[in-house]
């Protein structure tokens, strides 16, 4: 194989890595809330297991990275159920519960949002038996965690 090959082979390959952090990160965005000490989780676009796996990687990273977190809200809503065609819906199940119980032990509440009615009826045909913190939108999860923490933009702004 001639120099010029390989070089253009190797300029390549680093292409195709800064691409795929590229999606990584696009995989799993995770936004600081305009409230203290939460995070926005926003799911779009298929779930697979090494997209679960990045998801819990990613998280964790986060988590450990920004000790103070005490919220989570993960939004299910551009979410649909043929997002969910390349993984077993107990297997997602049984993840979901996985990081459930994981930020619970950290002692960080966690409220899902934004299910859609299809999905959640197959999950539950699927076996889903956990108990979430879950909501129909995004909005009535944050007006509850806002109840809860007597959130006001007033006590935040300089």
């Amino acid at each position: 194989m001639s120099a010029e090959l390989e070089k253009r082979i190797e300029e390549l390959e680093k292409e195709v890595m800064t691409y795929r952090t590229v999606l990584n990160e696009m995989a799993v965005p995770i936004i600081e809330s305009v409230m203290p000490h939460t995070l926005l989780m926003p799911l779009t676009g298929h779930i697979y297991k090494e997209r679960i796996q990045l998801i819990d990687e990613t998280l964790y990273a986060k988590i450990v990275k920004n000790r103070d977190v005490r919220s989570i809200i993960i939004d299910f809503t551009g979410q649909t159920l043929k997002d969910y065609r390349f993984i077993e819906l107990s297997e997602f199940s049984a993840s979901l519960k996985n990081l459930n119980e994981l930020l619970k032990l950290l002692g960080i509440r966690t409220l899902y949002c934004g299910f859609s009615p299809e999905l959640v009826f197959e999950l539950v045909r699927a076996g889903f038996t956990i108990e979430i913190d879950a909501y129909p939108t995004y909005r009535a999860a944050v007006e509850q965690l806002v109840k809860d923490t007597n959130y006001t933009i007033a006590q935040h702004i300089v």
